[in-house]
């Protein structure tokens, strides 16, 4: 089913209707009714229902939001603007934020100013649960009334520049070249795969933690400073985990002064699994020379596979004690 669009005029008021149809699968997106009028504005604003992080960014001191002087108002919208004295002008009259209000209680969980257009959004709407006749015009009509409303742009009136912009790409830099540590793992592996696990998680927590501080102090201040916040902390927990890990690694590996210990071990056990894109791998597995009654496992190539024979095979390895006691793999060849 397509997209539909609708211009429409009804007691006076030009607006728009749009509905966005759902699609699953590959590309979903959910479904979302927009009522929109015609509202030119020097800058964007978007307002909302007070959600549980915004309460959390605003005690904490990272977000910023404008005020009102109407505390029930500050409570249950909050309020996102590159402006704040254009935002706090916008919203010192009641009747503008009551308007506000009334559109949330209809459903509409958005209103927004584009800098062309004003609008209510309403993401996941139902058409056969959330319809009702008059709800696309008892919408324009409340929005016809905050369009009416503008507050008067002061000459030479500009946005001040977001800083925190920067440093919001400045710190997804420096996680992503933290996270690129993990490089290390494959070039210092150990042998025993967990024993790595208990100092870069103490690495982890530390660094994690030190992050998520820094962020907050730096990306404060801003009407979606915790947004910010929010995202680089939700997603980036992943890449200073596994720069965690790689720098680990890395200290093991390289600040490894010791002489390289060559062990031959014999071959005990081979078999092959499947992985992503039905890609085969192929392993053989030893049995462990400092843990009695365990076994450790290699990846082989396909044609040193082949050439496996368990029980009489063996397996050649240079392994390194490493710098933090965890012994790691320099090297390893199949002697058939």
């Amino acid at each position: 089913m397509a997209d539909i669009a609708e211009g429409r005029h009804r007691n006076g008021i030009d607006y728009e209707v749009f509905y966005q149809t759902p699609v699953s699968g590959k590309n979903a997106r959910p479904s979302m009714l927009v009522v929109r009028v015609p509202a030119v504005t020097p800058t964007t604003m978007q307002f909302n229902p007070v959600g549980w992080f915004d309460r959390i960014g605003k005690s904490l001191g990272i977000a910023r939001q404008p005020r009102t002087g109407d505390l029930e108002f500050e409570e249950a919208i909050y309020v996102r603007g590159p402006s704040q004295p254009y935002a706090a002008a916008y919203l010192a009259n009641a009747g503008t934020r009551a308007a506000i209000v009334t559109l949330v209680d209809i459903g509409f969980r958005e209103v927004r100013l584009t800098g062309a257009d004003i609008e209510a959004v309403w993401m996941r709407f139902d058409p056969a649960k959330d319809d009702r006749p008059t709800l696309p015009d008892d919408a324009a009509a409340v929005l016809a009334v905050l369009a009416a409303r503008l507050p008067a742009v002061p000459p030479g009136f500009a946005v001040d520049r977001d800083w925190t912009k920067t440093i919001n790409v400045l710190l997804w830099v420096l996680c992503c070249l933290y996270g690129a540590m993990a490089v290390f793992l494959f070039l210092y592996p150990t042998i025993h795969d967990w024993d790595i696990f208990p100092i870069g998680l103490e690495l982890f927590a530390c660094t994690y933690l030190g992050m998520a501080v820094i962020a907050a102090l730096l990306l404060r201040g801003t009407t979606i400073g915790h947004d910010r916040w929010g995202r680089l902390i939700g997603f980036g927990w992943l890449l200073i985990g596994f720069g965690s890990l790689g720098t680990v690694a890395a200290v093991n590996g390289m600040g490894d002064t010791a002489p390289l210990v060559p062990r031959d071990v014999l071959i005990v056990h081979k078999w092959t699994s499947r992985g992503g894109r039905q890609r085969t791998t192929y392993n053989v597995a030893v049995d462990a020379w400092d843990r009695p009654g365990e076994r450790i496992n290699f990846n082989v190539s396909s044609g040193e596979y082949s050439r496996i024979n368990p029980g009489r095979s063996r397996l050649h390895l240079l392994t390194g004690p490493g710098r933090l006691g965890i012994e790691w793999l320099e090297e390893q060849m199949v002697i058939p």
